[in-house]
């Protein structure tokens, strides 16, 4: 987890809604993952309903790189602590 102070933001001006609201459902956002990244593809507000948990109780993400689900950078020699990671062979 990482804390900061938001300093400064820029938002396109296509993305306001009425009255100075952002659409968050049309930022095309990405996120961390331990080692790995994410497409943010969903949008909700809490307490979210009970039938909607059940149904996507189990579900996996899907890996967009076709890498095998159990795949994960840290096996590798590329990775580093910082995340950061190297092309194969270099």
């Amino acid at each position: 987890m990482v804390w900061g102070r938001v300093v400064r933001f820029h938002i396109r001006d296509d993305l306001y809604l009425d009255r100075g609201r952002i659409d968050t459902a049309a930022l095309p956002a990405v996120g961390r993952l331990a080692a790995e990244y994410t497409l943010v593809e969903n949008v909700f507000t809490t307490p979210l309903d009970r039938e909607l948990l059940t149904a996507r109780e189990g579900r996996r993400m899907r890996r967009l790189d076709g890498r095998p689900t159990d795949w994960s950078p840290i096996d590798t020699g590329e990775w580093s602590p910082s995340g950061a990671t190297t092309a194969p062979g270099k």
